[in-house]
């Protein structure tokens, strides 16, 4: 149930707010932004500063990946020195 509520809150500025019998139109309307507005949020243009951002992120992702593999390998190595 708190799935549906925070979904109500996303799209709650958009939802017409008058009864559906009679204004099939605005809720038409309504629908159709809801699902835009989702699909803009995750398809959003891609800036040079997106872009840039995105560089640091997935940079610095790989080299703590890299770094907790070496970590692991110093630990494993420190807990088993007859295998290493």
């Amino acid at each position: 149930m708190l799935g549906l509520a925070s979904l109500r809150s996303t799209f709650r500025d958009l939802r017409p707010k008058v009864a559906i019998v009679g204004n099939a139109g605005l809720w038409w309307r309504f629908a159709c932004n809801a699902v835009l507005r989702d699909y803009r949020r995750v398809n959003q243009p891609w800036s040079w500063k997106f872009i840039a951002a995105r560089r640091d992120t997935v940079g610095m992702r790989s080299l703590l990946m890299s770094f907790c593999a070496v970590l692991a390998g110093a630990v494993w190595r420190a807990m088993n020195p007859a295998l290493a």
